[in-house]
């Protein structure tokens, strides 16, 4: 996947070190899916998935951190 650095100040909590992520190809599938039960401390999470390199050989799943939202 592509990596691109964001301005620090766009910073989201939950969503990481700032960092997006994205495939190669614009014409790639990603998916995305908001799961609410079944994470590590009952806590709510992200999960997306998409190819990890042009090569297209590697798939990737990537969930954001989970946090107490206050």
């Amino acid at each position: 996947a592509n990596w691109s650095r964001l301005n620090p100040s766009d910073y989201l909590p939950g969503v990481g070190d700032v960092i997006a992520k994205c495939p190669f190809d614009p014409e790639d599938n990603a998916t995305a899916v908001w799961v609410e039960r079944g994470n590590p401390s009952g806590l709510p999470g992200l999960y997306s998935g998409t190819v990890a390199e042009f090569t297209k050989a590697d798939s990737v799943i990537f969930r954001t951190n989970l946090y107490y939202k206050t």
